[in-house]
């Protein structure tokens, strides 16, 4: 009798274990970033997980072992070289900002978007033989980043003593004045180390679109350069391209900012949303939408949103097709391209030129990035809507699903699938690996277990109804 009290309460003692461990086996999100074309997403652990095109290795170790299976088909863990505080992704390559303010990169480093010096050209993708590297390397000479974007060819960091860094393609003057081509119809020069962008300091926060860059000074003003084709600078330019930082023109007390293609957003002290550029879908909230010039067309001169107040966060759904506000009570608001039903109002359209109200309350953040939107509510849970994790491609490589309004999602972070000979390792052309003098040897951070059916709330309900039914056996053999 002893024995079988002793195994009972042994049995009873597993199950709590494991309800204690289903309840905690993914991670909360953090942080998610979307290219368009891959997706990544931070969990509160520090631990990432992405899904989508690894062509070029912007997926780290997470691909496909064969190369005609280039689409990671659901989130798996990425293995990281610390614990991880913000990410950034472009079409090829992707960005990771540690704890200790280190950058690291991977992917694409063809035009030097990955920081590492001659090495991103150096080495090689297996896969494809192109320059880059499918294991994260360190960005050379930062170690005080506080936060990091990217275009599809340049990179940036803000610096914790407000300085701005970038490398990469000087396309559009994103670099500066000397990285512009130095002719017409020629290459941009390119600087595959870090640099600091000139005439840029008191930085609180940046925002990149495809090929123009805001920046926010600590006294809320907004420095903006880059391509100025739709206005989206802000500011009257005499080209298409200013690499000279200057200030947005009447714009003051700015809060936040967000930037996408051709089109740029602010938020003042006041709660209210601005926003200037193009209006190919809609930017504008005038109601209409055109293309062509002034007034309607496109503005360089910010604009304030009607009947949006008490806004706290504005983004902009890269490269640039719809905006996001999220309000003081908890609420979002949206507008621009809804094809996927990324504005979130059970609607599904080219463009909606007039401010919506997605159906989802209590949000707590909020990500805008190509054809997704996704959400954190204060309760925890996951919620999006447009394309099932974007690029046309859902989360098992089919056609991906449409959501014209939010949808609690349980995110479950699959079991990686790199394996020996796959593109998750480099070919290194030159006989050596790379590896920068800075960067420490990389360890490895345990991905987030995923529950092993269903969701976590699923995995939580079987235990404890396994829970109650030992408690009754266990009654039962007391009674005995």
């Amino acid at each position: 009798m002893l024995k079988t009290t002793v195994s009972c309460a042994l049995f009873l003692a597993l199950l709590l274990s494991l309800a204690a461990t289903a309840d905690a086996a993914t991670p909360a999100v953090k942080y998610v970033v979307s290219s368009g074309g891959h997706g990544l997403v931070l969990f509160e652990d520090g631990t990432v997980a992405g899904w989508g095109n690894n062509y070029s290795g912007q997926l780290a170790d997470a691909g496909e072992p064969l190369p005609k299976k280039r689409m990671v088909l659901e989130p798996m863990p990425l293995t990281m070289p610390g614990k991880v505080r913000q990410l950034a992704a472009g079409e090829q390559h992707s960005l990771a900002l540690l704890e200790d303010g280190s950058v690291w990169a991977w992917g694409r480093g063809y035009e030097g978007q990955l920081g590492i010096g001659d090495g991103g050209t150096r080495m090689r993708l297996a896969v494809n033989d192109s320059p880059g590297s499918a294991q994260p390397q360190r960005v050379s000479g930062i170690s005080d980043a506080i936060q990091v974007v990217t275009t599809n060819t340049a990179a940036f960091a803000l610096r914790s003593d407000g300085s701005v860094l970038g490398w990469g393609s000087g396309n559009a003057g994103l670099l500066g004045p000397g990285y512009l081509p130095p002719r017409p119809m020629e290459s941009p020069r390119t600087a595959s180390t870090p640099i600091t962008i000139a005439g840029v300091s008191g930085i609180t926060r940046i925002a990149v679109g495809s090929t123009h860059v805001l920046a926010l000074t600590a006294d809320g003003r907004v420095l903006s350069w880059g391509n100025n084709s739709s206005g989206e600078l802000g500011r009257k330019t005499s080209a298409k391209d200013d690499a000279t930082p200057q200030f947005v023109e009447g714009l003051q007390g700015v809060i936040d900012i967000a930037a996408g293609t051709a089109t740029s957003a602010a938020i003042t002290r006041d709660g209210s949303v601005w926003v200037w550029g193009m209006n190919l879908y809609g930017h504008l909230a005038t109601g209409e939408t055109r293309q062509g010039d002034e007034p309607d067309g496109w503005t360089d001169k910010p604009r304030r949103i009607a009947g949006v107040a008490q806004a706290v966060n504005v983004q902009i759904g890269s490269p640039g097709r719809h905006i996001v506000v999220l309000l003081k009570d908890g609420t979002l608001r949206a507008w621009g391209n809804s094809d996927w039903g990324q504005v979130g109002a059970g609607v599904a359209s080219w463009s909606e030129p007039s401010v919506k109200q997605p159906k989802i309350n209590n949000v707590k953040a909020f990500w805008a990035s190509g054809n997704n939107t996704y959400a954190v509510k204060n309760d925890g849970t996951f919620w999006l809507w447009g394309a099932e994790f974007g690029a046309g491609y859902g989360v098992k490589g089919e056609l991906a699903k449409q959501h014209k309004v939010p949808v609690q999602f349980p995110l479950v972070v699959g079991q990686a699938q790199s394996a020996p000979g796959s593109y998750a390792a480099n070919k290194e052309s030159a006989g050596s690996a790379f590896s920068s003098p800075s960067a420490p040897a990389p360890q490895a951070v345990p991905a987030p277990a995923a529950p092993a059916t269903g969701s976590v709330k699923q995995g939580v309900d079987d235990t404890i109804d396994l829970l109650n039914k030992g408690l009754n056996v266990f009654r039962g053999i007391k009674g005995l």
